[in-house]
């Protein structure tokens, strides 16, 4: 049996190897088979298998509400050969890069070249889940584990129902996060294994790519996680390292984030510029409460073991608002952690996955631990969080890390596994049969505890059958450890079975967080709302958010109502509302936040006059309505009922169009003052421009009493995503008016000429012109959206320079040896032998 280091390959690299570190075993053999490999893909391609059916599509709530319509945005901006920069179908316009999603996640752009558009998420969340088995498969190996042990391990990783339920939502970008993790722990080990700066470049395109996921929360904790990963392997290896060694790690560990960043750079740097203008940089209602609303109650940490506990999905009865996933890593799993205990305490690495599960569940409690405020106080950031749960992903990743390594300790007990060298050794037969006596104990107490539950608690609902379920493949687990301990099953068949039960139990719970939908062409199609919009004068809509529990989140050819959904985007209609979570602040205020910080509506439901200054020309309710106009304590004229069907549409007549020409300015210092302007009794939109800012402007001024005349006519001759042109004919210098968003990145030209645009009406765009026949055009034009893409595009085409350069290396190395191992030995020298 021939030993390999890892990270030296034999008759390839002829360069003095580093001195080798410590290791938790030696490592027989490459880290993983093509075998392991397939296995993995293969398992996550039969479990997604549903979704390939025909006329059917993997569901999820977020993807159904926004993702699906975004992705389809997306993809059609790039398919057209532009980068997808402004998004107008929603909350008034907003820029793509508020909240870009996976759109230039490297599979992510492959996968919509290559496939439907209803594809592309499947087979992106088949990719990930075997990337999740890969990369543990391969850390466990690197730490020194058996190739079956690691096997078992790496699909206990890969069916955790941490990353596996966030597909209900489709949190792609959760999920790209978590199942990065090992793949990103095994080069930080290898990195300072070798201080070889291939496996740093390795570490910087992983943590790139989870960058690019742009789940930032999710990109955090692994990050921070990762580094203190590394610290520990500099620590605990310093001796071999020495002072230089440890220095060029921790140099070259920096210097793969910052690059990782550079790799991320198109999403990152134009965010950046973006979160003034977002409601994350509002600090009102933004507080300690606010950023600790979804902690994980302690309580629930039961439900790595029996999520049912506290309830899953529809049937969750815990604190929380809501609760779209689960804590659960199978009973194996726990099993061996409860094992490793009394087995691995002694093992730094399993020390360190030890502390790092509990650091990540203290964040995971958030306001329900005192800690979480030191957190809160220290850590950069975590103030913009709302979530803290979501490093539950590392928990789940440090459970099954230490449940290999018992997995690992107990295959050196068993006789079908033991090393040559130490089957004979006294130790081994006494811990043998210690660990077949606490398993023979278990079992018997799981069986004793399983039948009781089914007694008790037969006709108690979710959770005693979900203790019921767990006791019960707890039960098998043991039975077969137990066997396996005696030298009744071999080692072959103990990795199929263990492998088998694993993948069952973690399925159970994780098909729950499984949904298959309607084709697009089904679930996507015209409804009778559609149907008649299509028929109309274009018009912003506005879905009334009134009742909220009468009127679905997803609309579809039934005729339901999308008011928290983008469902109106995928025919080209422009909506108030919407689904994002990430839109321009300045849009969300002028609509009415209410005292937790959410949209609730009030400025448009109370003051009609903010209906006609956005433009909303369409009013869409399940329910007969009638606004009332709390300024002039009387209903609201006129808005007619124009369509009754599956819902009621009404025209709002006196909505702006899409470009307007007003003939005064109303001049304000800031935000404050425009919104009081606003409020005014008599403010009329198509009259005043509410202008903020501007000292003078070669617009009269209004007076206040004066009723103003009509100043010309405009003509929209174009409209694109990031381009409106607009013909103008002004009798006298106006104001022209978009009810479109204003937002940095907006570059104006009249007649060519670039005009400064003006913060309008609190948050649309003003522009003055003068009198006379102008094209006026509007672009958008982000400079560090473009900063960020030329960095990225640099940064990934070093990678692919430096990948294509070590590939023509390895391979002209290859070709030498195989030259030299081929050369025949000359006469005189076999004789001389």
């Amino acid at each position: 049996m021939t030993t390999v280091s890892p990270g030296i390959v034999p008759g390839v690299d002829r360069r003095p190897a580093a001195p080798r570190l410590q290791t938790t075993a030696t490592v027989d053999g490459p880290l993983i088979s093509w075998k392991a490999v397939l296995a993995y893909v293969l398992v996550a391609a039969v479990y997604f298998l549903p979704a390939f059916l025909p006329e059917k599509q993997i569901g999820g709530t977020d993807y159904f509400a926004g993702g699906y319509f975004f992705l389809e945005f997306a993809t059609k901006r790039l398919a057209g050969g532009a980068l997808p920069k402004w998004v107008p179908y929603v909350f008034g316009g907003l820029p793509m890069y508020a909240n870009p999603g996976s759109t230039y996640y490297p599979l992510r752009l492959l996968y919509g070249e290559l496939l439907p558009l209803d594809r592309v998420l499947v087979v992106l969340f088949i990719t990930q889940f075997a990337i999740a088995g890969i990369g543990m498969h391969l850390l466990l190996r690197a730490l020194g584990l058996r190739a079956w042990t690691a096997f078992v391990g790496g699909l206990a990783f890969e069916f955790s129902g941490v990353a596996m339920s966030y597909v209900f939502a489709g949190q792609d970008g959760r999920i790209i996060g978590a199942t990065f993790t090992p793949l990103v722990f095994f080069l930080v080990y290898r990195g300072v294994q070798t201080r070889q700066i291939r496996w740093f470049v390795g570490l910087s395109v992983a943590l790139g790519t989870v960058l690019l996921s742009f789940q930032l929360q999710s990109a955090y904790y692994l990050m921070l996680a990762a580094g203190l990963w590394g610290l520990f392997l500099i620590a605990r290896d310093r001796h071999a390292l020495g002072w230089g060694g440890a220095a060029r790690c921790v140099g070259l560990g920096a210097a793969s984030a910052a690059f990782a960043f550079s790799l991320a750079a198109i999403d990152i740097l134009p965010f950046i510029g973006y979160i003034a203008s977002s409601p994350r940089a509002a600090t009102a209602n933004r507080d300690y409460e606010f950023s600790t609303q979804f902690s994980m109650p302690p309580v629930e940490t039961i439900g790595l073991a029996v999520p049912e506990q506290a309830g899953i999905l529809f049937d969750y009865h815990g604190p929380n608002p809501f609760k779209l996933h689960t804590e659960y890593v199978g009973a194996l799993a726990v099993l061996l952690l409860a094992i490793s205990i009394g087995l691995c305490w002694r093992d730094a690495v399993w020390r360190f996955f030890g502390g790092l599960a509990l650091f990540a569940l203290s964040i995971c409690y958030g306001a329900h631990t005192p800690i979480y405020k030191l957190y809160y106080a220290l850590l950069p950031g975590t103030n913009k969080f709302r979530s803290p749960s979501i490093a539950l992903f590392l928990v789940a990743f440090s459970v099954v890390v230490m449940a290999a390594l018992a997995l690992e300790r107990l295959a050196a007990f068993a006789p079908a596994d033991r090393n040559p060298e130490t089957r004979k050794a006294p130790r081994v037969p006494a811990q043998n049969d210690r660990a077949k006596r606490w398993l023979s104990a278990l079992t018997v107490v799981t069986a004793v505890a399983a039948l009781l539950v089914m007694i008790v608690g037969f006709d108690r609902g979710g959770a005693a059958l979900g203790w019921t379920r767990f006791l019960c493949f707890l039960f098998a687990v043991c039975q077969i450890l137990r066997l396996w301990m005696g030298g009744r099953l071999s080692r072959s068949v103990t990795m199929a079975i263990l492998a088998l039960v694993t993948v069952v139990d973690l399925w159970w719970i994780d098909q729950k967080f499984f949904d298959v939908r309607p084709a697009p062409d089904i679930a996507f199609a015209p409804d009778s709302v559609v149907d008649f919009l299509s028929t109309q004068q274009p018009g912003r809509v506005w879905v009334f958010p009134f009742p909220t529990n009468d009127i679905s989140a997803v609309s579809s050819s039934g005729g339901s109502v999308a008011v928290r959904s983008d469902y109106l985007m995928h025919f080209g209609f422009s909506q108030v509302g919407g689904e994002h979570g990430n839109q321009l602040q300045r849009w969300n205020e002028l609509l009415g936040v209410g005292p937790n910080g959410s949209i609730d509506w009030h400025n448009l439901s109370e003051r009609p006059v903010f209906l006609n200054a956005i433009g909303v020309r369409y009013i869409v309710s399940r329910v007969p309505m009638q606004l009332f106009d709390v300024e002039r304590d009387q209903p609201v004229a006129g808005l007619h009922l124009v369509w009754e069907g599956s819902a009621f549409i009404y025209r709002n007549d006196a909505a702006l169009p899409l470009a307007t020409l007003v003939p005064s300015v109303q001049r304000v210092a800031n935000a404050s003052e425009a919104m009081t302007a606003m409020r005014t009794e008599h403010w009329d939109p198509r009259q005043v421009a509410i202008v903020e800012g501007a000292p003078s402007l070669p617009v009269r001024d209004h007076v206040a009493g004066v009723t103003e005349h009509s100043t010309g006519s405009v003509r929209v001759t174009a409209f694109d995503p990031d381009h409106i042109s607009v013909q103008v004919n002004a009798t006298e210098p106006a104001m022209l008016v978009l009810t479109e968003n204003y937002a940095d990145g907006w570059v104006a030209r009249i007649d060519g000429r670039e005009t400064p645009i003006l913060r309008t009406n609190y948050t649309l765009r003003g522009l003055p012109v003068p009198a006379g026949d102008h094209q006026v055009s509007f672009d958008f034009e982000p400079r560090p959206f473009y900063t960020g893409a030329w960095i990225s595009a640099v940064s990934w085409l070093a990678v692919l320079i430096a990948g294509a350069s070590a590939l023509v290396v390895l391979l002209r190395r290859s070709r030498s040896s195989a030259r030299q191992t081929a050369r025949p030995v000359p006469a005189h020298a076999s004789r001389s032998r």
